[in-house]
């Protein structure tokens, strides 16, 4: 608190004319009995957050709330770190000659791991098979101390859930990452992320139409077809708890720019703008506001709405 609240957002929060106006205000929270201390004044934490259980929250009630009395959402409190951001991003390959640069991708990825309080793991350029030791590793991982699990992938895609690797030969359609497969699978075995949301933003075509904003739904069979097919066979599954934020839809190209990948940089923009923590509905509808039509949501088998940023951990 002292270092998130200045003495203007503390009156904000408490009721009107408690405070003489000034600059700075010191400010303790006490856990056991609930109570706020602000410039030696104790307040009831209750007292000051009227809390209804029929009523709708806005951000600032989230942030002194705990999943006891706030059930519908994955909780926060508990937990050493709010989530763990897993990075891989590719932006030179043996089969290609379209390299990008993906420098603002890294930056803006490590921004948000920092903004949301997560800690942050980074891969660059690895082919098929560092890829696949990379992802055992992790899902092999203890995650008892983490809230959340997010997994980003920045490269090129093409139909269905195939993804590009650094060894990817396009042409002969060899050594591909199936993202069901190959990524999102070996997480949804792990204990340790049993009953907590795991995420996935990928940021790759998915097909070779054009952005078409007016329909973007209309996809090649075949394509729709293998994509169904993987996400139900390794998704579609009770306690899968998987939230998947795609830069296209189904069959169709994304883009990257000198400022980053859509996606990705639109990610970056709104975890800065909105106040924590966010609500994933709140997330899903600034994606969609700064970008109509672009992005596709796949929520498997969530049993709650997911919080990030929990204010305590916020940097």
């Amino acid at each position: 608190l002292k270092q998130l609240l200045d003495a203007e957002e503390i009156k904000a929060r408490l009721s009107e004319g408690t405070y003489e106006s000034s600059s700075e205000a010191n400010a303790s929270f006490n856990q056991d009995d609930r109570s706020i201390e602000v410039n030696s004044n104790q307040f009831d934490l209750d007292d000051i957050i009227e809390y209804d259980q029929n009523q709708e929250l806005n951000s600032d009630d989230y942030a002194f709330l705990d999943s006891q009395r706030c059930p519908n959402f994955y909780p926060l409190e508990g937990y050493e770190h709010n989530g763990k951001m897993i990075c891989f991003i590719m932006n030179e390959f043996d089969y290609l000659c379209d390299d990008f640069n993906s420098r603002a991708d890294e930056d803006n990825l490590e921004f948000c791991a920092k903004r949301l309080g997560y800690e942050y793991v980074l891969y660059l350029n690895d082919t098929k098979e560092s890829f696949k030791e990379h992802i055992t590793k992790h899902a092999e991982e203890d995650f008892s101390k983490f809230a959340h699990l997010m997994i980003v992938v920045s490269t090129h895609g093409v139909t269905g859930d195939r993804l590009v690797a650094k060894n990817t030969d396009v042409g002969n359609r060899k050594r591909f990452i199936h993202l069901y497969e190959d990524v999102v699978n070996p997480f949804y075995k792990n204990p340790s992320l049993k009953n907590k949301p795991k995420i996935f933003l990928i940021q790759g075509c998915r097909g070779s139409y054009g952005v078409k904003k007016e329909n973007p739904m209309i996809v090649n069979t075949n394509t729709n077809e293998d994509n169904l097919n993987s996400e139900n066979r390794y998704v579609s599954k009770e306690g899968a708890d998987v939230f998947m934020i795609f830069s296209s839809v189904a069959g169709y190209q994304s883009y990257s720019t000198s400022v980053g990948g859509t996606l990705i940089t639109t990610f970056k923009n709104v975890v800065e703008m909105l106040p924590f923590p966010i609500k994933q509905s709140e997330l899903k509808a600034e994606l969609n506001k700064h970008m109509p039509n672009t992005f596709e949501f796949r929520e498997q088998c969530l049993s709650k709405e997911i919080l990030f940023g929990r204010v305590d951990r916020i940097t």
